[in-house]
């Protein structure tokens, strides 16, 4: 499964490993890979917008579960706070826990 995120900038791709590859649309070049915990294949993924908490990549996985990772926002020219059209997704948040959403589906 991939999923494209035009704003960011960004492809994710979910492989049959369980892993989610980002990689940049400008240059193909990785951003990251994150492995959520137990999730066999990984069957769908997607890009999500909160209104304030900023973009996050959810991952539907083979048992049922799923999850859900933050990115981390490029900061947009003259230093102005991210978030806009014109930021662009710099990877995987580390600073910010993996969720998992229950019920499972």
């Amino acid at each position: 499964a991939a999923a494209c995120c035009a704003p960011l900038e960004l492809v994710a791709a979910a492989t049959s490993a369980g892993e989610v590859e980002l990689f940049s649309t400008r240059d193909g070049s990785p951003r990251g890979c994150w492995a959520p915990p137990e999730v066999g294949s990984a069957r769908s993924v997607a890009f999500v917008r909160g209104e304030e908490e900023g973009w996050s990549v959810v991952v539907g996985g083979a048992d049922g579960s799923i999850h859900r990772r933050w990115l981390r926002e490029a900061q947009a020219a003259g230093g102005e706070a991210a978030g806009g059209a014109a930021s662009v997704a710099a990877g995987f948040d580390e600073a910010r826990e993996e969720e998992q959403f229950f019920p499972s589906h």
